[in-house]
């Protein structure tokens, strides 16, 4: 009976450590298995701004290895900020829904270098209404919406551009040279960069009915006479030669030391979409349209291919030609690829069949 108690008993602690053994072999990852980020949800509509904070949501990110959670583990989120994994592997973020954004997350290994990777996009749902297939292309005609169905605002002039060169007396361009431009009012102000070695500067304002005109060379401040102003034109950039003084600092306006002229072009801001095909080659749609249409045209072999993924920008730029609703973008801007902060990797809600 001793004996056969002293069995059991072996056999009982050699199937409860077994047990255990297994148990907590089950709930801790290998050294070698690579750690595995997801943040849900993938994608946020955009929603108007509120004073009430309701733009903001909450991304809930999982770190795992092997399938089990890692605790207390740092993920880097894309604004600099440091999360922390909890018991269960999981960590929150707070997401701005108001504005078009890529938001990335990523751990670190031992030595400093990017590990897992995780992104989030805020971006107006892209719906496609309509395909039109033609002999070698396709035509896609779309929409953008916010979280309430509401479209992205058109393009809309936001400034206009100032350009030109800074001379000396004498003719010389002058270098490192900077140009501003102050609203009377005081309620704007912009300025150049230092000139180039041409004396070349360029600034974007918006038109006010009297503008004060400044040039800095080093501690030297350059200005129009006294009680004299810029008048800066309505709806128009502008081309502004300038001549710096032999002598003193005034800028003699009347003696054809300043010469404007209006130009063609301005600052458009608005939103636009389109796909990036497999080797990353970007094709725009038109600008939105007020409902927030737009139609895209690619080849039909790039369509059929399936190796899309949509992207949307806020695009703030320069351009010398009126952008319509519903038009082509301009082409410089069409050969630019989405940036690190533009939603991107979409996909789009194809109408049903």
């Amino acid at each position: 009976m001793e004996h056969r108690f002293i069995g059991w008993w072996s056999l009982t602690v050699l199937a409860a450590a077994l047990t255990f053994s297994l148990v907590a072999c089950s709930h801790s990852p290998s050294a070698t298995d690579a750690p595995t980020l997801t943040v849900t949800p993938t994608q946020f509509a955009v929603v108007p701004w509120s004073a009430t904070g309701s733009q903001q949501s909450t991304a809930t990110g999982t770190l795992t290895a092997g399938g089990h959670p890692l605790s207390g583990q740092t993920v880097l989120a894309q604004n600099g900020q440091h999360l922390t994994t909890d018991k269960d592997g999981h960590f929150t973020f707070l997401v701005d829904r108001s504005k078009l954004a890529h938001l990335t997350f990523a751990t670190l290994t031992p030595n400093g270098q990017d590990g897992a990777h995780a992104s989030v996009n805020v971006a107006y749902p892209i719906v496609i209404e309509q395909i039109v297939q033609n002999a070698n292309q396709v035509e896609v005609h779309g929409r953008l919406e916010d979280a309430n169905g509401n479209p992205p605002p058109v393009f809309r002039i936001a400034n206009y551009r100032v350009s030109g060169t800074v001379h000396d007396a004498s003719g010389k361009p002058v270098k490192g040279a900077i140009v501003s431009l102050v609203a009377d009012s005081g309620e704007q102000w912009s300025k150049s960069k230092p000139t180039d070695a041409a004396g070349g500067y360029t600034l974007f304002f918006t038109p006010d009915e009297q503008t004060i005109l400044r040039v800095q060379v080093g501690t030297t401040q350059y200005t129009l006479p006294p009680g004299r102003v810029f008048d800066f034109p309505e709806n128009s950039s502008l081309a502004v030669e300038i001549k710096l003084p032999a002598t003193g600092t005034t800028i003699h306006d009347q003696s054809g030391d300043l010469k404007g002229r209006t130009t063609l072009g301005a600052v458009y801001t608005g939103v636009a979409v389109g796909v990036l095909d497999g080797q990353g080659h970007p094709y725009y749609a038109t600008a939105p349209t007020a409902d927030g249409s737009f139609t895209l045209t690619l080849p039909s072999a790039l369509w059929q291919s399936g190796k899309l993924s949509w992207f949307e920008r806020e695009i703030d730029a320069f351009a010398t030609d009126p952008i319509q609703p519903g038009q082509p973008l301009p082409a410089s801007w069409r050969t630019q690829k989405p940036k690190a902060t533009d939603p991107q990797g979409m996909s789009a809600h194809l109408p049903s069949t």
